[in-house]
This record gives structure tokens, C-alpha cells and sequence, in this order.
């Protein structure tokens, strides 16, 4: 993908904001839908292309399939549009790489990658066929692979619909070779169903592998083989895919497309299985007897094949013919000479020179003949690893990153690079040279581990020094504030995957990341924030025991009080505890395992005890306020006085108050009963004179009214005419005798 640059903008529905990638028809971007501001893919017509009908016509055609088809494991299309002699399709943006970038960087995918995204592929198929799409070129570059490793189908400019005619014009060739059905390379209008399973098991091999199933210099070349050889078997190529992967390969890449699997329902089944464990259902008897009729890449038959495809020459295309199984081998060195002359590749001219039995007299002039053609596939290797030394290796990792490196660069890029340049794969080298290239390979190999081990000390230097510089300040701020579990959850994530978690710490991303087998190199960084995690926890338990010290010191100040008696301000204390203890803790957060007191079931004992003594000390209190008021009431028989005195004090206690407002009401009672007293006494003496005693004295007066105490806040009266004296005088009815009354 290249990097964010400005572009120009000839589409006014859309804001051009990257270029990311090119192919053969056109240029696709990602842009800006300014109506909605969503993001898109918009792929841009060649210039050249665009007064080509055909062209146009393919770009119409994938707009109408993508656009008709809808499932997510095909690329969606939004809309087809032309502008200032620009054609263009508006498709789904999908943020990820195409299967044939990730082949590059990777070589090869584990066995259980190669079956997830298979079965993701064959369901995407599944639907495009029900709906009579064939895709007709499903390769690695029509697979886009996201974020989150979901496959997803590209490119449909070659498929076809019930409906379409073909493409395909004079006879031309449509697809890629490497993937290609032969059936397709034959003729593209028989390409079906089975022709896009065949092109997925190609890919699938590849992914498997590291390499597709037939190479050559030519297009020509990849043809001939794809039509008259058989592809080595997967499990030859890399020991570690299943035999259950490799009869899927096997039957997917069967010439016969009757062989095949004939549905990609079918296909799906199988990869299921052998994901879940189980034997494929392929019929192997019937996959030998159609493998046998073609030879498996045999040196003499294959060269033949090759010559026959690529050969304009007749002696040449003599020569191959003559070497045929069933033909008589060379019979004059000259013409060996002529066909090694005209061999496409090294190995090509190694197999005839090896296929030829000279004569005696021939003999030396044959193996000088094939000493200079180990030389020159000597001086091709010693090139080739001249063009892989070790800057090349740094830029791959520079594009790649580290994982998997050793796969992705010896595996794929070495072994694909001997592979393309001379047709050989490591172990089936020539004797002379393959422990010359062993050798190289072996040291390569110690040199780029020591390059990798390098790199990744420098970045385990760069991750110790942004959790210095960066992390360990965090850390300390939220320490500072009290939010020590946020400090724990920052180290956690350091300490679990430091370099993303250091990266996003440092304020960018780290595409480097360490090889698995590399990664003890972070053990020492682990174990520095493993420490300061320990810190972190002993600044949380010192602030946690802090409070709790404080709220233990309350609690003991609150039991003093009350021992004391001191229970308003004991009460007082309480309530202060209480407060704190539901209050926000002096911490925002603590982490795991670190956790207070609950103070709730002591400050309820606390507050029972409190109630019991408050209750004793009013009891004590009460009864002395009744003591009080039997002495008012005995000296002056004045109620509303002893109520105003000496019952006044304010009671918290349930039961102390429960049982003041009875003595209040008794109180109130005889308040009632004085003033019925006072009322019969005046009605008895309001007739006549008659004899009252006051205070031991004798009075002779009548009563002339009553004054009820109630009225005037003060005791009831009886307001009396002395008989012998001017004037009344009001009598409080405690100055009469008792008997009286």
C-alpha cells in the first residue's frame, strides 16, 4: 500500500485519499463518499483502456456481479460511473492485504490458516455459483485478507453469469496460468463451477507450500506443464500438511474435472472434516489411476513437454520427441549439443545431457560438456546469491517484519527465487553444486539469525527505554492520584505483550514485532514491571492501611466516650465515622487483592452501644426531672410549672421518650383534676359564708369565682369574700388543707 499522498480529483462524488494498488485493467484508490463521508475502494479504468469497449464491458460486467451478489466473503459492489473519460467502479473498502502480499512476506500459512480461509473461500463460492457466477480468476491477488483474518473475493472482471457470453475472443486465454484449470487454458468458455474449485486448490497449495503448483519462464511454459505434468504432491514439498489437506489438494487439482470435487458445498464438507480431525471423502483409487496417466514432473517426458510448447525449431522439437520414454536416446552428440543450445533453463540442458548415452569415443566430450553446464548452473547460483545477500534480507525484513522470518525468507523467498531461477528445488540439485548451495544456505542462515537477533535487541533497548521514560511516569501520576489499579492494568498489558502495549504508550505502532522464539529477550523487562507492579500494590495497601489506622483510631475514641458517658459526643463522633466510612476513599482505585476493612457491622455495635448507654443516661435523667417534679407538686400543686421546669430536657431514646410524654399526660391529668377540684370547692362555698382553712388558719368568706390554672399558666384559685374584711383575695388551692379538698 503506498503512503498518503495528494492526488487529483476528477470524480466530484468523491475525495481521491490514497492510491492502493495497480493490475493490468486499472489503478484502484481508497476515497471519501462526500455524501456520507463513508469510506470506499474506487477502482480507475486505464486511460489507454477506456476507448477499448472490451475493457469497458468487463469493467460493466464486475460492476453488475458485485453489485448483485451480497455476502460478506465477496467484495460488494456500490456503483458504476464515468467521468471526464475516466470509467470507475465503486466497490467495498476492506482494510487488510491481499493473500498474495501475506505470500510474499510469509512464504507459506500453517496448515490450520490454509484450512480456515479455505473454508471461508469455499462458502464465498458457494453463493456466487447459486447465483450462476463462475469467478474464473480465484488467485492469491483476489483474496483480500482483513484485520481480523476474514477472506474476502475480488476482482470478478472475468466471471460470467448464466446469461453472459464469454469474454473471451479468438480463442484467447482468460485467467491466470499459475492458477489456471487446464480445462480454462484450453478453452476459457468450458470454464464452470469445478474450474473455480480447481483455481481455489491452486491457491490453497500455495498457501500450503509456498510455491503454486506449476512455474516456468513463459507463460507458454506454465501452460505446458499445467497441461501435460502433475504437480508434485504438497506433502513432498512441505512435510508438515496433513494427508488429510493433501488429498483435498490432490482432488482439487485433479486433470479430470469429473474427479474434482463438483460442488463447493462439497469442498466445504471435506474441510470441515479434516479440520475437525476426520478423513476427507476422496476417492484415492480413482485420483492414482487419473494421476498415473500423467507423468509427475519425470525429466525426460517433462523437458519433451516443454520443448513441444516453446520449441519453433525441428531438430529441437526431433530431439525432444526422441527422448520420449518409448524412443531411442540420442544417438550423435552434435545434435545433443544443438538441443542443450536450445534448452530454456539449466536444468533443461542437465536432463538432456544426463538423458543422452554417448559412445565410447563420445564420452569425454560428453562430460566436458556437462562439467561446463555445471558451471554455468554454478555461476547462476553463485548470482543468485549475490542478489540475496544480506542488505537484501534486511530491506525484506524492513517490508515483512520478523515473525515467522525464518519461513518467510528461506522458505519463500530463497527456495521461490532458486525455484523461478533454475528450475530446481534445494534437495534435487546436482550433486557438484548442491552442497555449494546447502553450504551458502547454512551460512545465510547463521548470518541472518544473527541480523534478526540484533534487531530485536535493539528493539527490546527501545521498549526498556520507553517504559522508562514513558510508562514508569504513568505510573507514577496515577500512583500520585490514588489510581493505583489503573497503574496495575497499564503494567498488566506491558508486561503481557510489551510491544504493543509500549508502542501505544509511546504514541505509535510497532509493526516489528519480536519472533516467538525471541521474545525471551523481554524476560528481564518483565521481571523490572513485575517489581514495579509490586511497589504499585505496596503504595495501595499503605494508603488502604492508612485510612483503616484512621478509622480504628475513631472507632476506639467513640468507645471511650461512651464508657464515659459522653453521649452526645460520642453521637457526634459516630456520625463523623459513618461519613467517612461511606464518603469516597481517599483512592479512586485499588487493584486486585487489595481491598479495606468494612467498618459497617463495627459502627452498628458502635451505634447499639451508643443507644443503650443513651438510654441509661436519660433514664437517669428522666427520673430525675420526675423526683423535681413531685417536690413542685407537693409544694404548690402548680402543674404547668412542673411541666415547663423540669421536664423540658430533650430526650433521643425511644423508650426515655415514650416515657415522658406519660408522665406529660398524667401531668395533664391532674391538671384536669385540681381544676374540677378548685370548681366543686367554689360551687360548695359560693352560697354562704362558711369556714375555710388556709395555711392552719380559720377564714369565715364565701367564694365569688374560681380562676382554672390551665388559663393563666399558673395553679388553679378560688377567689374568696372574707367575711369580716373589705375586698376578695384569690387563694391558690395549695394554701387549703389537704382534708379540706
Amino acid at each position: 500500500m503506498s503512503k498518503p499522498s495528494k492526488f487529483a480529483q476528477p470524480f466530484p462524488d468523491y475525495e481521491i485519499l490514497e492510491r492502493l494498488g495497480s493490475g493490468g485493467m486499472g489503478t484502484v484508490f481508497r476515497a471519501r463518499r462526500k455524501t456520507d463521508d463513508a469510506i470506499v475502494a474506487v477502482k480507475v479504468l486505464r486511460p489507454s483502456l477506456s476507448r477499448n469497449a472490451r475493457y469497458v464491458d468487463r469493467l460493466r460486467r464486475e460492476a453488475e456481479i458485485t453489485m448483485r451478489l451480497n455476502h460478506p466473503g465477496i467484495v460488494k459492489g456500490y456503483g458504476l460511473g464515468e467521468e471526464g473519460g475516466y470509467h470507475y467502479l465503486v466497490m467495498e473498502f476492506v482494510p487488510g492485504r491481499s493473500l498474495k502480499t501475506l505470500l510474499k512476506m510469509w512464504g507459506r500459512f500453517p496448515e490450520e490458516q490454509v484450512l480456515d480461509l479455505g473454508i471461508q473461500l469455499a462458502v464465498a463460492l458457494a453463493d456466487a455459483h447459486e447465483h450462476g457466477v463462475v469467478h474464473r480468476d480465484i488467485k492469491p491477488g483476489n483474496v483480500l485478507v482483513d484485520e481480523d483474518d476474514r477472506a474476502k473475493l475480488t476482482d470478478l472482471g472475468l466471471a460470467k453469469g448464466d446469461s453472459d457470453p464469454t469474454l473471451t475472443r479468438d480463442g484467447a486465454t482468460v485467467g491466470t496460468p499459475q492458477y489456471m484449470s487446464p480445462e480454462q487454458a484450453q478453452d476459457p468458455s468450458k470454464a464452470d463451477e469445478r474450474s473455480d474449485l480447481y483455481s481455489l486448490g491452486a491457491t490453497l497449495y500455495h498457501m500450503a507450500v509456498g510455491l503454486p503448483p506449476f512455474e516456468g519462464d513463459s507463460v507458454v511454459q506454465v501452460i505446458s506443464k499445467l497441461l501435460n505434468e502433475r504437480a508434485d504432491s504438497a506433502g513432498s514439498l512441505n512435510p508438515e500438511v496433513s494427508t488429510g489437506v493433501n488429498l483435498i489438494l490432490r482432488r482439487l487439482l485433479a486433470k479430470n474435472p469429473d474427479l474434482r470435487y463438483q460442488t463447493a458445498e462439497e469442498l466445504l464438507t471435506d474441510l470441515r472434516r479434516v479440520q475437525a480431525g476426520q478423513a476427507p471423502s476422496v476417492d484415492i483409487k480413482a485420483l492414482a489411476r487419473d494421476e498415473g496417466r500423467v507423468p509427475s514432473q519425470p525429466r525426460v517426458s517433462r523437458l519433451a513437454a516443454v520443448l513441444l510448447a516453446v520449441a519453433a525449431i525441428a531438430a529441437v522439437v526431433w530431439i525432444a520427441r526422441s527422448l520420449q520414454p518409448d524412443s531411442p536416446a540420442i544417438t550423435k552428440l552434435a545434435k545433443l549439443k544443438e538441443a542443450v543450445g536450445k534448452g530454456t533453463s539449466v536444468r533443461t540442458k542437465l536432463e538432456l545431457i544426463d538423458a543422452f548415452t554417448p559412445a565410447a569415443e563420445e564420452r569425454k566430450e560428453h562430460r566436458a560438456l556437462r562439467q561446463k553446464t555445471v558451471r554455468n548452473l554454478e555461476t547462476d547460483l553463485l548470482a543468485l546469491q549475490a542478489k540475496l545477500d544480506q542488505l537484501a534480507f534486511v530491506e525484506w525484513l524492513d517490508g515483512r517484519g520478523l515473525v515467522d522470518w525464518q519461513n518467510g525468507w528461506f522458505e519463500g523467498r530463497v527456495r521461490g527465487d532458486l525455484y523461478r531461477q533454475v528450475d530446481y528445488q534445494p534437495k534435487s540439485l546436482p550433486e557438484e553444486v548442491r552442497e555449494l548451495w546447502l553450504s551458502w544456505v547454512g551460512r545465510q542462515r547463521a548470518a541472518c539469525t544473527l541480523k534478526v537477533k540484533e534487531r530485536c535487541g535493539r528493539i527490546v533497548t527501545g521498549l526498556e527505554r520507553t517504559y522508562e521514560t514513558t510508562v514508569r511516569k504513568e505510573v507514577d501520576e496515577l500512583c500520585r492520584t490514588k489510581q493505583f489499579g489503573a497503574a496495575i492494568t497499564l503494567l498488566e498489558r506491558a508486561k503481557k505483550d510489551p510491544q504493543t502495549a509500549l508502542a501505544v504508550s509511546n504514541g505509535g505502532a510497532n509493526n516489528d514485532r519480536l519472533p516467538v522464539a525471541e521474545t525471551k529477550r523481554l524476560a528481564s523487562l518483565r521481571e523490572t514491571i513485575e517489581r514495579t507492579k509490586g511497589v504499585v500494590r505496596t503504595k495501595a495497601a499503605q494508603c488502604v492501611g492508612d485510612w483503616e489506622a484512621d478509622m480504628h483510631a475513631g472507632v476506639a475514641g467513640v468507645r471511650r466516650r461512651i464508657d464515659r458517658g459522653e453521649v452526645e459526643t460520642a453521637a457526634r463522633a459516630l456520625d463523623a465515622l459513618e461519613d467517612k466510612a461511606t464518603a469516597s476513599p481517599p483512592w479512586h482505585t485499588l487493584p486486585e487483592g487489595v481491598a479495606p476493612r468494612r467498618f459497617g457491622v463495627v459502627l452498628a455495635d458502635l451505634g447499639q452501644q451508643l443507644a443503650t448507654k443513651r438510654e441509661a443516661v436519660e433514664r437517669r435523667a428522666l427520673e430525675h426531672c420526675q423526683d423535681q417534679v413531685h417536690r413542685e407538686l407537693a409544694q404548690t400543686l402548680d402543674v404547668a410549672k412542673a411541666k415547663r421546669q423540669h421536664l423540658a430536657p430533650t430526650f433521643v431514646s425511644p423508650a426515655i421518650v415514650r416515657q415522658r410524654d406519660a408522665v406529660r399526660r398524667e401531668l395533664t391529668s391532674l391538671q384536669a383534676a385540681l381544676e374540677w377540684i378548685a370548681e366543686t370547692a367554689y360551687e360548695h362555698g359560693k352560697g354562704e359564708f362558711t369556714d375555710w382553712v388556709l395555711e392552719g388558719k380559720l377564714l369565715r368568706a364565701k367564694a365569688s369565682d374560681v380562676q382554672p390554672g390551665s388559663q393563666r399558666d399558673s395553679p388553679p384559685s378560688i377567689v374568696l369574700r372574707p367575711k369580716d374584711a373589705r375586698g376578695e383575695r384569690a387563694v391558690p388551692l395549695a394554701a387549703f388543707a389537704r382534708k379540706q379538698l
